[in-house]
């Protein structure tokens, strides 16, 4: 068959979407608003979890990885520990991290609130696709899902909700115009 290659392993496909060119090691694919990189092994799975099952093997149910660099990003095995959940809340409130940051001041933020309110409204009015909207601000189809599904930049909740109130009440005006007019 022409143009069929071997399907490549989860470490090569991982491997292929990490820096290393500082002391965290970076994924540089898909990350989701938190930060934290995804890769699809058998289902969506977290990069830092990946990284730990490739150099340590599998780790025990209800168990985080968590990271002493506190970059989401990093994927380092080196940064990586298995913890609790409570662990893994007592080293963020004693690293003082308790403060999320969102919106524009998040640290990975590719958009700006303006940019996802112009987002959400394009959506809400119908006629354009969450991939021509990723394509027309940089970002993925699957960042626009999670914006019009409130997943992230979940603080705008109120312009999500007025958005899809405007685009209701739009296509019911449209219905009725159709229809000619209320009966």
């Amino acid at each position: 068959m022409i143009g069929w290659a071997p399907m490549k392993t989860l470490r090569e496909r991982f491997e292929s979407k990490v820096d290393r060119s500082g002391e965290c090691h970076i994924w540089t694919a898909y990350r989701d608003c938190r930060g934290y990189g995804t890769i699809w092994d058998d289902g969506p799975k977290m990069a830092p979890r990946t990284a730990w099952k490739l150099e340590h093997g599998e780790y025990p149910e209800g168990l985080c990885v968590c990271h002493t660099c506190d970059n989401p990003a990093c994927v380092n095995p080196d940064h990586l520990f298995l913890g609790t959940k409570g662990d893994n809340n007592r080293d963020r409130s004693a690293k003082d991290r308790t403060a999320r940051q969102i919106g524009e001041m998040h640290g990975q933020s590719k958009l700006t609130e303006s940019q996802v309110a112009d987002i959400l409204r394009l959506y809400a009015a119908g006629g354009v696709s969450q991939r021509a909207l990723g394509e027309a601000f940089g970002i993925t189809q699957a960042h626009v899902s999670d914006i019009v599904n409130g997943k992230c930049w979940s603080h705008l909740q109120p312009i999500i909700e007025g958005a899809k109130q405007a685009a209701d009440a739009s296509q019911r005006t449209q219905a009725l115009i159709g229809q000619g007019g209320p009966q």
